[in-house]
């Protein structure tokens, strides 16, 4: 059987899931086929990148390209976390939102550089 909860396959025998802790009292949140595909466990890399490279962009602006990996990692990553059930989508946001403060500081120390050479 399967918990329909998590997914996890647990014994016909067993009153409770090991992995979630759900009854499988007569209600029946378990079945014979697993119609749920479980979650993947840990954090997807693309978002654990796109947190870096927004940090080194933050500290290191290396004209804006550090920037924009922050922010294209960090839009694949919440895709790729999406669609396989993996964590890190907080983080691939993180490495979006610095990803893009880096860039504004960086238009904004030039913008403030040309004006003041007028």
């Amino acid at each position: 059987m399967y918990c329909k909860e998590c997914g996890e396959q647990i014994s016909s025998s067993s009153k409770f899931c090991s992995e979630c802790g759900s009854s499988t009292s007569w209600g029946s949140s378990h079945s014979d086929s697993n119609p749920y595909s479980p979650r993947q466990a840990g954090t997807d890399s693309m978002c654990v990148g796109s947190a870096i490279a927004g940090v080194i962009a933050l500290l290191f602006p290396l004209f804006g390209v550090t920037g924009v990996i922050a922010i294209v990692c960090g839009v694949k990553g919440r895709s790729s976390a999406g669609e396989t059930g993996t964590g890190g989508r907080g983080l691939a946001t993180l490495g979006i939102v610095l990803g893009f403060l880096s860039l504004l500081r960086l238009i904004l120390g030039f913008l403030t550089l040309v004006s003041m050479t007028r």
